[in-house]
């Protein structure tokens, strides 16, 4: 465990970062892949004993499955307009996006869901991009993208700060 979020049901359940998840519900788990299979099996609203090391002490924890919640609220939104992101549908990133898109759930901020056509296709943009920034304003939010870019009106170039596989991308787009 890398992350324990507050009042999540990992946090109900008593899990501490650094323990070690070996099994649920009696049947092993040797990997994330494992453990989200366990998970999804045991279904939404289900009560699941974990076995755990804790500092190299093993112990037995009840969690409360529930589904990944939708906060912030997604807020998809398809950009149109004269700017850099302008055909590509964008989304507020909670942990209920993170799941269905398959990217951090650790991470916060605006996802791209879709980049099939405009600006934003001819750009580069993919799926599961986080836009970290527009022209050196930091954004974290759909409401907060959509502010600056209109703010920002027509200027003669746009820096786009693109967060893909752990690393930020800044990319220039005339305007």
């Amino acid at each position: 465990v890398n992350q324990v979020r507050a009042d999540s049901p990992a946090d109900k359940a008593g899990l501490e970062v650094g323990d070690v998840i070996t099994a649920i519900n009696g049947v092993a788990v040797r990997d994330p892949q494992s453990l989200h299979f366990r998970l999804a099996v045991a279904g939404i609203g289900a009560e699941v004993e974990l076995a755990i090391l804790r500092r190299t002490k093993a112990q037995t924890l009840s969690l409360k499955t529930m589904r990944a919640p939708e906060t912030p609220p997604r807020e998809t939104t398809d950009i149109t307009g004269a700017n850099p992101l302008q055909g590509a549908t964008v989304a507020n990133l909670s942990p209920a996006v993170a799941q269905e898109i398959d990217v951090d759930d650790s991470l916060s901020g605006v996802v791209v869901l879709k980049a099939e056509t405009g600006i934003a296709r001819r750009m580069g943009l993919r799926r599961g991009d986080i836009i970290a920034a527009l022209n050196g304003t930091r954004v974290q939010s759909v409401k907060e993208l959509l502010a600056v870019i209109k703010q920002q009106g027509k200027p003669p170039r746009w820096t786009v700060g693109i967060l893909r596989n752990g690393q930020i991308l800044n990319v220039v787009v005339a305007g």
